[in-house]
This record gives C-alpha cells, sequence and structure tokens, in this order.
C-alpha cells in the first residue's frame, strides 16, 4: 500500500497520546509499518473508488434516457427550487434569502428552510448551462462521494495504514444514515462532508497542535459559514457536540486542558471574528425579517428520536433485511428516513472489541466514549424501545428545551455517531494489519467485510422523472409576461410542490401564490399554506375529490382572490388529481374555456390592458 516506514518498538506498543504536547507526527526507526504513498496515483485512487461508487448510487438519475431527479417525497423539487432561486435572484441584484415569487404576494423567509444557498452558489454555472435538475443530481452526487473522501482525508491523519482509512471513509460517507438522507432528497443531510472536515479542524487546534492558532480559527471561520449555508440544524449539532467533547477532553486531563486552553481561545476568537460578520446578513434576515424565524419544531423532537433497538435492526433500505425486522423497523416512531439509526451487529461488535483490545490508546479511547454518549443523545428525552415510548428519561431532556434546541430532531444525530464509527472501524482495522502477519492481513479483511456487510444498500437511490407537462413547455411559457402571477396545478394539497419544481424548469419565468416552503403558522407552528385564501380550499377540495358548490357568493370571493393576486396564467396539468372537476371550476371562474396546450388546461391573458407585477423580489 505504499513504502513500509519502520518505528521503534516501544513506540508502537504506546502511540503518541492525541493530547500529549508535541505528538504533532509519528516517530520514525524499526518497529510498525507506516503507509506512506507514493505519489499522487497513490493518494488519489481512493477518491476514484468513492466517485464510482456515488455513480451507482445516483445511476437512475444519470442513465435513465429521461430526465430525472433523485429522492422521494417533496425535497427534491424544493432543492431544485432553491437552486435555481438564488442565481435568479443574484442575477436580478436582489437580496436573496426573501423571495415572493413563491406564496405571491406575501413574503417568504428562505432561512432555516434548508434553502442550501452555499451549493446554489457553488453550482451557479452548472444551473446556468444546463438546468437546476442537473445541478441538484451533480449536488447530491458529489455529496456521496465528498463525504467519504473528507473522512478518508480526516482518518488518514491519524491511522497509519491507508486501506483503513479509505474503509472507514467508505463506512461514514455511504453509511445508512446518509443514503436514507440522499433516498428522500434531502440535500442538507446528505451534505455532510463537512463533519469530517471539523474533525481535523478540532485535531489541529487542541487535540495534536500544529500550526497557527489563527490560521485554525480562520478556517474553522470559514468552515461554521459553509456549514451555516448547508444547515444550520448541522450547525446546532457541532457546536453542541463539539462543546462536550472538550469539556469531557479537559475534566479528563486538566493539566494538557491548562495548557491548550490560550491557543483554543485565539482559535475560538478567531473564527467567531470571520463568522459573525459573513453571515450577519442572513442571520438578521432570519430572526427580524419578513415571516420571521420558525417559532415550533418542523417535526416533533419526541418522535423523532431514535429508537433502541433502530441500532440492530435493519430497515427495508438495506439489502440484508428480513420481513420481520423490516416489519418491527416500520413501527419506530418519527418521520420514516429520519429515524433510520441502523448500525449493524458486526459494527457494534468490533467497537466493544477493539476497545477491550486497545483501550489504552487514546484514539480509540476518545473515539468510543464519542460513539457512546452521541447514541445516547440521539436517543432523545424519553426511551424508545419498538416504537414504544417509555416514562424513561435520558439526557436529551435537559437540552432539547433550549432555545433553538427546541427545532432539533435527536435522531439526527447518529450522524455524528457514524463518523465515531467510522474511526472506530479505521482504528480496528489499523491495529489488525499493523501485526504483520499473514492471518491478521486476512483477519482484517475478514473483519472489514463483517463490518460493510450489513451496510450495504438494497438498491440504488430512487429518480423520480421530471418532465415538463405539455402546457408548460417553452413554447407555451414564453407567451406569460416576465414576472407573471401564475397558478399551475396540481397544488395545495396535492403533490404541491410538483409546481414549485416546474417554475424552476421553466426558468423562474412566472411567480406562484403557492409555493413548497415553510411559513411560520398559528402559535409559531411551521406550515406550508399559511394564508388559506378561498381560492386555495376551493382547488384543494377540489382536487381531493370533494364536492365544491359553485354559487355566485363563493365567486365573487374566487375572482377576488385571482385579481388579488394578478393571475394572467392558470395551467391545470393532466397530473392533476381529479382534473375535470379542477377544469370546470376555473371555468366558472374565469368565465370562459380553457385552451389545450399539450398535456395541460391553459387560460392566457387574463390581465387584459393591465400589467404584471412590477419585477421586484
Amino acid at each position: 500500500m505504499g513504502d513500509v516506514v519502520h518505528l521503534p518498538a516501544a513506540e508502537a506498543a504506546h502511540p503518541p497520546a492525541p493530547l500529549d504536547p508535541g505528538s504533532v507526527t509519528a516517530p520514525t526507526g524499526p518497529g510498525v509499518t507506516v503507509a506512506t504513498p507514493r505519489g499522487w496515483a497513490q493518494r488519489a485512487w481512493p477518491l476514484g473508488l468513492y466517485s464510482v461508487v456515488a455513480i451507482f448510487l445516483c445511476n437512475r438519475a444519470w442513465f435513465a434516457g429521461a430526465p430525472r431527479i433523485i429522492g422521494v417525497s417533496h425535497n427534491p423539487a424544493s432543492k431544485v427550487w432553491f437552486l435555481a432561486w438564488y442565481p435568479f435572484a443574484l442575477g436580478h441584484g436582489w437580496q436573496p434569502f426573501v423571495t415572493r415569487w413563491l406564496t405571491y404576494p406575501h413574503p417568504a423567509n428562505l432561512m432555516w428552510n434548508n434553502s442550501v444557498p452555499v451549493l446554489a452558489l457553488a453550482l451557479t454555472p452548472v444551473t446556468l448551462l444546463v438546468g437546476p435538475t442537473v445541478a441538484y443530481n451533480l449536488a447530491m452526487t458529489a455529496s456521496l462521494m465528498a463525504a467519504a473522501a473528507t473522512a478518508y482525508w480526516a482518518l488518514s491523519g491519524i491511522v497509519r495504514t491507508q486501506r483503513a482509512a479509505v474503509i472507514g471513509g467508505a463506512v461514514f460517507g455511504f453509511s445508512p444514515f446518509i443514503l436514507a438522507e440522499a433516498s428522500t432528497g434531502h440535500l442538507p443531510w446528505a451534505s455532510l462532508w463537512t463533519l469530517p472536515l471539523l474533525l481535523i479542524l478540532i485535531d489541529r487546534a487542541v487535540l495534536r497542535p500544529r500550526g497557527s492558532p489563527v490560521w485554525v480559527g480562520l478556517w474553522g471561520g470559514l468552515w461554521a459559514v459553509v456549514q451555516f449555508g448547508l444547515a444550520e440544524e448541522v450547525l446546532l449539532d457541532a457546536t453542541l457536540l463539539t462543546g462536550l467533547v472538550l469539556v469531557g477532553l479537559a475534566l479528563a486531563h486538566p493539566a494538557q486542558a491548562r495548557a491548550r486552553l490560550h491557543r483554543g481561545a485565539v482559535a475560538l476568537a478567531t473564527a467567531v471574528a470571520v463568522f459573525v460578520p459573513l453571515i450577519a446578513v442572513p442571520l438578521a434576515v432570519e430572526f427580524l425579517g419578513p415571516s420571521g424565524q420558525l417559532g415550533g419544531a418542523v417535526m416533533s423532537p419526541r418522535l423523532n428520536s431514535a429508537d433502541l433497538l433502530a441500532f440492530l435492526v435493519p430497515t427495508p433500505l438495506q439489502m440484508l433485511a428480513p420481513a420481520g425486522a423490516v416489519h418491527l423497523s416500520n413501527r419506530f416512531t418519527g418521520y420514516p428516513y429520519d429515524r433510520i439509526a441502523y448500525l449493524g451487529l458486526p459494527l457494534l461488535l468490533c467497537a466493544i472489541g477493539v476497545g477491550r483490545w486497545r483501550w489504552t490508546d487514546p484514539w480509540v479511547r476518545g473515539s468510543l466514549v464519542a460513539f457512546g454518549a452521541i447514541l445516547l443523545l440521539a436517543l432523545g428525552g424519553q426511551l424508545h424501545v419498538g416504537g414504544r415510548i417509555l416514562p424513561v428519561p435520558l439526557p436529551w431532556a435537559l437540552i432539547g428545551h433550549l432555545p433553538l434546541f427546541r427545532k432539533v430532531l435527536p435522531s439526527r444525530l447518529v450522524a455524528f455517531a457514524w463518523l465515531a464509527a467510522a474511526l472506530v472501524v479505521a482504528l480496528a482495522l489499523d491495529h489488525v494489519w499493523r501485526l504483520r502477519m499473514h492471518r491478521a492481513r486476512v483477519a482484517g479483511w475478514a473483519l472489514a467485510l463483517l463490518v460493510l456487510l450489513p451496510l450495504v444498500p438494497a438498491s440504488a437511490l430512487v429518480a423520480r422523472p421530471t418532465q415538463l407537462p405539455g402546457g408548460l413547455t417553452a413554447t407555451a411559457v414564453a407567451r406569460v409576461p416576465v414576472g407573471s402571477v401564475a397558478l399551475v396545478l396540481p397544488a395545495v394539497g396535492a403533490s404541491p410542490c410538483a409546481s414549485t419544481l416546474w417554475q424552476a424548469m421553466g426558468g423562474m419565468r412566472y411567480r406562484s401564490p403557492w409555493g413548497c416552503i415553510l411559513h411560520p403558522g398559528v402559535n409559531g407552528a411551521p406550515t406550508e399554506d399559511p394564508y388559506r385564501s378561498a381560492l386555495s380550499v376551493a382547488v384543494a377540495a377540489a382536487q381531493g375529490g370533494r364536492t365544491v358548490p359553485i354559487t355566485a357568493r363563493a365567486l365573487r370571493t374566487w375572482r377576488a382572490d385571482v385579481r388579488r393576486w394578478r393571475v394572467d396564467f392558470v395551467a391545470v396539468t393532466d397530473r392533476t388529481p381529479h382534473r375535470l372537476a379542477v377544469v370546470r371550476l376555473f371555468t366558472a371562474i374565469l368565465g370562459r374555456g380553457p385552451a389545450r396546450t399539450g398535456g395541460a388546461s391553459v387560460w392566457f391573458n387574463l390581465l387584459p390592458g393591465g400589467r404584471p407585477p412590477s419585477l421586484a423580489p
């Protein structure tokens, strides 16, 4: 695996402790092997391997022929819209964190909506050249590869065998948690390539200090800015867990903690000085802007806590998942994908084994303690067992009531546990392979296979078709004045995000009174339909197959909504549930029948002699 460098036997038996001052590099001499890459090819082949795996997992989006996007549920559509919105808004010179292009004429605050501005800005050339759906698929594929690659990079600075770091990188980057988030199109939580970078920064700042603390703090501040622009919840979780880890280390090693205090303080102050000015504007928009910061949790933290059995019970997303296990996992509480905390029995036994064997190794000890502590927090405030919530209080109950942390879903902390698990696996394999015996080499590969096999996904990620309906083709949409307001169905309750996706694919030419985006609702509880206009209620009822009485009074109310929104274009696509009933409803409201354009019934030019709203955000 590279050139062999020998270490003294005494130093092999007592590797440098991460908290010992001056333990920056491994000593050399006769004794134990260390893999040092021969060149760029030796360094780069893991990246090629991870890229192949990521492309295979996302192949249904790239090689299916018809355009597709990765993931199920409403997440992919909203993420495609965000990737299209930021270049569109900045191209017009607008402040991009508030929009009226959705839920027109009401403003929609994009902060805490997982609007991924960092990815949107980074992928702007792709979005402008080939469209936001390609940019989204590229972001998802690259995020899987990057998560494994950054984990490999972080582990390479800790373990001494390259293949151990490679396998550890794969354990994190293609973990069941990340693949579950990717399966639902939850791009912020599939883009966890930042977490291994945080491990590197903590290592350089306080564990094995090297480099200027100012430079470490600078990179730390930039890391926090990037993470803020990817997922604020991840940043909150990372801040909490990093603080707990550092406090734990300080209590365990008080003398060394005092020696590192000044360096850590300089690095932290520098990071804060970089972070605060760069996020001041979006943070102000989030808390002080229109339709401001959401008061309640998007999903229930009480329900979205890891089940105690979830660590051992495979889900339908795993290849090796007996029917009984799947039936049990379906009983776990919470959102179907966020509740996936599966680790596998072999991985847990590997953690126990390496702990008993190498507990004196500070990296083994530290990673196991962090692994166990994170899993304990992921269980939430009350114990869940087999889908039942038991009256057993857990440590998260002390944290979950704090401001901002009320929104955090404890089950998502499993993402951080996977980084600790990857480190545990890499350390175990590294210690086995460094024994320099043929049986140890075979045992290492057998251990790697046992750990990885239960984690293999059942299939590649789902990718859904994204073709525009005929009524929304470039020719038809070109007849709509730029900045006009359009009602595109299905929307409002039935496939509410389809019209949002088509708006992005149509080049943001028109605005929509509806949208797949969260607003503060009653008592601050998030909702996608906070305004509940009479027309939206009627359309939702018609799409749901319910009879909508068309009375003179109702028509006056619905027409008032159309005039207030200044609607210039309506399209009822053939994908609309109970399409004929919806068409009859709009025929009565608009006073004339539609034209048929491809796969849609459309009404053009509903503002005769009028002008669309001004072209403003």
